[in-house]
């Protein structure tokens, strides 16, 4: 199945590494060298703008736990967690990934930018960055925050919560064929719906009408170009007067869309996502305070325990149209018992804590791995349809072995009872090497690592940490510039560099491609506005079975290898340019904190030329 290919081994097969809080510290730097500081988010790339940007809730929740820790830190690599989460999500609700007129979040977007996104609707989006909001709003007291999460949870009520209190799944991004369509305006369409007046006048100001359109047809994607600090005063107004000004306007607009023909809904109710979203509502009602947020996910709770349940306990997966079916997964059973955690928080139910308590229960029972620790994405009696694999990455869903670690420490506190911990012991074990390994694939990890270590201080390991201190990859790696020749090809001059990269025994870097999703390749980028690199020609990797990977091989550099690098400058022969290589060195147990080593290429003068 495309759930199990997904998921990736534990690192059970592997030497366990020391527990050490130096692990999240390794994940902060990590995705700090990922970080686009110019609009938010992880993972861009410089030379492709293009590229697909997820919302990846997990990094968020990380970081603002690393921010609750320490509100001054910020590690060896800047910015800190705070600037990260806030410049994220500042970007994120401006842009066109945030529906601005009814609240919520599409999928992704399809450029570093926020501008255009893929329009579908996910509930295990939206049920994150809301306890993300909420999380920021606790920890900063910014109200906009606030007002994020309950957008977020007006949308959900709205528009994919089920009569009888369980919530859809998702919201298609085509209408009618055409993706967007529903959700997209031309600016005669704002007339018509607003008139030829101020008001329209200065909601075309605020939400990018007035620039060139951001989509096919003449048509716009609605957004916030500039903040409201930076509009309010080119209206003679203040960002609070400003709002006031333009909520009414949003709900005239949003009257007209709902006329049209809308997107289709798939009606089914996880039971993973639906544990996500009860979360997200507890939280609402524990920080908020709101009644109705206590009763979405009571009524929600009750309706999975009562209909997704089966006699004997175990849960199913899916539910509709008054049918329940299919076996349930680890993350089931982890995200299910994780809502009943959170609702425990929120209200004190005895009632929630005993459920949370009879999944988790249940989940050991059937999916633990005895002999390595951690859980297997299926139960021990389940179809085999590939084999029994272990998820360990938290991407924009979060694993269910991240959740279940987290589950089994807050049970050990509420219950007092420590062998809850010794199973968070055993699961964090399980995946300790491929935490030493790459650490920002599991943030939701490091979080329970950091609330395991909280629970009991003298299981962490005081030496050999995760990163040796002081250490850095640019301390086993070095760059050099071996040639750089002139080719004179029609236009201007292009000049080819060759890189060569040494590198110290014992150590490796990752390949480029690596030959695994979301491990962050070597790579050459150009640093300086004038230059502009044409090509990078990599050469191939050595396949190396690492202690973190389990049974996947991972394309590594070892010794000295060479790169092609293919470049032009509009300085002309003569200048000097300074290209970037980015890269993590690591041994067979443990991770250096990432490094962008510059390199200065001096552009000879191609022979001939005066």
């Amino acid at each position: 199945s495309a759930v199990v290919r997904r998921t990736l081994a534990g690192a059970a097969a592997g030497r366990p590494a020391p527990l050490s809080r130096a692990a999240a510290a390794a994940g902060r730097d990590a995705l700090a060298e990922q970080f686009d500081p110019d609009y938010g988010g992880f993972g861009f790339n410089p030379e492709n703008a293009r590229r697909p940007k997820f919302p990846e809730p997990a990094n968020l929740v990380f970081l603002l736990d690393q921010y609750r820790r320490d509100p001054k830190g910020g590690g060896k690599t800047p910015p800190g967690p705070r600037e990260m989460v806030v410049t994220t999500l500042d970007h994120m609700a401006r842009g066109g990934i945030r529906d601005q007129l009814a609240g919520g979040y599409h999928r992704y977007a399809t450029s570093r930018y926020w501008i255009v996104p893929h329009f579908e609707k996910m509930l295990y989006d939206n049920a994150q960055l809301a306890s993300a909001h909420l999380l920021a709003f606790e920890l900063t007291a910014d109200p906009r925050w606030r007002a994020e999460a309950e957008a977020t949870f007006a949308f959900i009520a709205r528009t994919m919560t089920d009569p009888d209190g369980g919530f859809y799944s998702a919201l298609d991004a085509e209408t009618g064929g055409e993706e967007g369509r529903y959700y997209v305006w031309t600016r005669d369409e704002v007339k018509l719906a607003l008139g030829d007046g101020p008001d329209q006048e200065a909601f075309s100001q605020v939400y990018g009408l007035k620039r060139e359109p951001n989509f096919e047809k003449n048509r716009y994607v609605l957004l916030e170009p500039r903040t409201r600090a930076e509009q309010a005063p080119t209206l003679n107004t203040t960002p609070a007067a400003l709002e006031g000004r333009l909520a009414p306007l949003r709900a005239k607009l949003l009257a007209v869309r709902d006329r049209r023909p809308a997107p289709l809904r798939d009606d089914k109710v996880l039971t993973s996502w639906n544990g996500l979203t009860i979360a997200a509502y507890a939280d609402g009602f524990r920080v908020l305070k709101d009644p109705r947020y206590r009763a979405a996910a009571e009524k929600a709770a009750d309706f999975l325990w009562a209909k997704l349940r089966t006699p004997d306990g175990r849960l199913l997966r899916t539910y509709r149209a008054g049918r329940a079916k299919l076996p349930a997964y680890l993350e089931d059973y982890a995200f299910f018992a994780h809502g009943l955690l959170r609702l425990h928080a929120a209200t004190g139910d005895p009632k929630r804590l005993a459920q949370a308590r009879a999944l988790t229960d249940r989940m050991i029972a059937d999916f633990s791995d005895e002999k390595d620790g951690g859980f297997f994405y299926t139960a021990d009696d389940h179809e085999s349809l590939i084999a029994r694999t272990k998820d360990a990455n938290d991407g924009v869903i979060p694993a269910g072995n991240s959740v279940a670690a987290r589950n089994l420490v807050a049970l050990a506190a509420a219950l007092k009872e420590p062998r809850y911990l010794d199973a968070a012991g055993k699961t964090l074990n399980a995946f300790s090497g491929r935490l030493a390994q790459s650490p920002s694939m599991m943030p939701l990890m490091l979080v329970a690592l950091e609330e395991y270590l909280d629970a009991r201080p003298d299981a962490a390991a005081d030496a050999a940490p995760v990163v040796p201190p002081g250490r850095g990859s640019q301390d086993v790696v070095t760059v050099e510039v071996e040639k750089v020749q002139p080719v004179v090809l029609d236009g201007p001059v292009h000049w080819q560099a060759t890189l060569s990269l040494t590198i110290k025994e014992g150590w490796h870097i990752y390949a480029n491609p690596t030959g695994v999703e979301g491990i962050a390749p070597t790579q050459v980028i150009g640093d300086e506005p004038a230059l502009k690199v044409l090509k990078v020609e990599y050469p191939p990797g050595v396949p190396k079975l690492l202690s973190s990977s389990g049974k996947e091989k991972v394309a590594v550099y070892e010794g000295k290898v060479s790169v092609l690098v293919w470049l032009t400058d509009t300085r002309g022969p003569g200048a000097t340019s300074q290209l970037t290589v980015r890269i993590q060195a690591c041994n067979d147990r443990a991770c250096l904190a990432p490094a962008s080593i510059p390199v200065k290429v001096w552009l000879p003068v191609p022979i001939g030329n005066p």
